[in-house]
């Protein structure tokens, strides 16, 4: 009989513990847990993103990347799960890569509440050509000349004035210290906008994160102490530009908007690589080698890797930087 009685009594104890979790599922979440639950909610078009604003949201930020690791961001497609997600999120930080074209209005359509911060707002594209050259008055200062103040007295809810261009301009604005300022700049707004109790503390982080991209710069230019001024790298995908521009270097294109070369272009590259002694292609994880590779064959060299999405921001850019260094030397 007490064998019964005890385990009728502990049923009832589960079953009103069960009821208290359904109920008030907080009582029984641990402090870590409650602490994930005041964090922003923040959805990222790629993974270099994620760097720039953990960087400035610390602890207070929870960072979901839309593109997966390999995938291109000119031919991806957001799955209809990822859509839904965005209804979760507190902001949606695009960038200006070539997906958002065709997500942006879906988004729009079905979360038309949700805060969208167009982090390249205020950087002025160049042209994806075929011969990027150096802009000899581009300055690396972080002046008040961007258009940029640090107020806030601006509507933080833009949810659709987007700047965004895709007829052809360059959107890898990201893989360069002094763009990224800009980049940083708004993604502090943006933070600072949806949480206003913690304003200074993105402030710290944002001012912590220019001091360190003014570091990375000065570095970079330290590995490209001795490489000619205009050296000219070879690269199957024109992603590098705004970091050409910014060391005084040309990159030149295997493929320009998307499209392989046509024979006619591989000969005109192949004698530009002889011409101009290059002896690497660069590629890109996310496209083919196939026509780098036959570049390279024809000039007896070969191909290196460079990735313009890789979540290491700081790391890869280092990397990149001394990639190029190297084979700009192999050809003096």
């Amino acid at each position: 009989m007490f064998g019964y009685l005890y385990i009728k009594s502990c049923f009832h104890c589960l079953c009103f513990l069960f009821f208290c979790f359904i109920v008030h599922p907080g009582v029984f979440l641990s402090g870590q847990a409650l602490a994930g639950q005041d964090k922003l909610q923040v959805i990222v078009s790629i993974a270099p993103q994620k760097y720039f604003l953990e960087r400035i949201g610390g602890d207070l930020v929870q960072t979901t990347v839309l593109l997966p690791a390999g995938a291109s961001p000119h031919t991806f497609e957001p799955r209809p799960s990822q859509v839904r997600e965005l209804g979760s999120a507190d902001i949606y930080m695009t960038i200006g890569v070539e997906y958002e074209k065709a997500l942006l209005p879906r988004i729009e359509s079905l979360h038309s509440d949700l805060e969208i911060a167009p982090v390249d707002h205020g950087i002025e594209k160049i042209a994806m050509t075929k011969s990027c050259a150096h802009d000899h008055n581009h300055g690396h200062n972080h002046g008040q000349d961007r258009r940029h103040n640090h107020g806030h007295n601006q509507d933080h809810k833009h949810h659709h004035h987007h700047e965004h261009e895709y007829n052809g301009l360059d959107p890898h604005v990201w893989l360069a210290p002094d763009t990224a300022m800009l980049i940083a700049e708004n993604i502090f707004q943006s933070l600072a906008g949806a949480r206003p109790d913690k304003e200074n503390y993105f402030r710290d982080n944002y001012l912590e994160f220019i001091e360190e991209l003014k570091s990375l710069d000065q570095e970079i230019k330290t590995i490209f102490r001795d490489v000619a001024p205009e050296s000219r790298f070879m690269v199957f995908h024109p992603a590098w530009g705004y970091f050409a521009r910014a060391y005084g270097l040309v990159q030149v294109p295997v493929e320009v908007e998307g499209r392989e070369p046509k024979p006619a272009d591989l000969k005109e590259l192949i004698d530009t690589a002889v011409a101009e002694d290059i002896r690497i292609v660069f590629v890109s994880p996310q496209f083919s080698k196939r026509s780098a590779e036959t570049i390279a064959k024809a000039i007896n060299g070969q191909t290196a890797v460079i990735d313009p999405l890789a979540e290491e921001w700081d790391k890869n850019l280092i990397a990149v930087a001394q990639k190029i260094a190297q084979a700009a030397g192999s050809s003096q």
